[in-house]
């Protein structure tokens, strides 16, 4: 609703519980819930296939106009801004790929929101298929070398880093350099909490 109806109201509490008691009863006009539509809708509003394909698309039939944010050099940057501060160092993005997505290549211009692409989205921004399996396979190494040194470990102090850093390699952010960022900044965060836990 908030996307496609220029009439819904987003900072009115009335009208918000008005819109999803209409998307739980269905289309509103018949006044009996379907069991069935809840889980879907639950899952519609999780799945980022059909907007993200809109960024393929978009891709594949013109080229990246030069207001894109730089996706490439974003990731090969990550590590640099995990440790640089905003205050010093201006040339570090913003994080408003939600809004840039949603002007450029959906078209909605009215609204002050964002609309996540999803990271396959992103990595083909980045450089095609190419980027995609790359990227996606830098995740699993990751995953896996996270797994081998902290799950596997007979030392009950590994828990501490494993559950920090599980949460960043499970739910991939649309901004895929983000994941890089994490690693950096909570890798050492938690390797010292560890440390100052478990120290004897």
């Amino acid at each position: 609703a908030r996307y496609q109806d220029k009439s819904f109201e987003g900072s009115s509490l009335a009208s918000i519980a008005k819109t999803m008691k209409q998307g739980y009863m269905g289309s509103g006009a018949s006044g009996s819930a379907d069991e069935s539509s809840t889980p879907l809708l639950i899952l519609a509003r999780s799945n980022l296939l059909q907007i993200g394909s809109l960024g393929i698309e978009y891709a594949d039939n013109q080229p990246v106009p030069e207001n894109a944010p730089n996706f490439l050099l974003d990731i090969f940057l990550a590590p640099v801004y995990a440790v640089l501060p905003r205050g010093l160092f201006d040339f570090k993005p913003l994080s408003n790929l939600g809004s840039w997505y949603r002007i450029e290549v959906m078209k909605i211009l009215w609204g002050n929101t964002s609309i996540a692409m999803g990271p396959f989205t992103y990595l083909y921004f980045a450089g095609g298929a190419l980027a995609v399996a790359l990227g996606f396979f830098f995740i699993g190494i990751t995953q896996r070398a996270v797994t081998d040194v902290f799950l596997i470990s007979p030392k009950a102090g590994a828990a501490i880093p494993l559950l920090i850093l599980l949460p960043g390699l499970v739910v991939i952010d649309s901004s895929f350099y983000s994941i890089i960022i994490n690693l950096v900044r909570f890798l050492p965060a938690a390797l010292l909490l560890q440390y100052f836990i478990y120290r004897k």
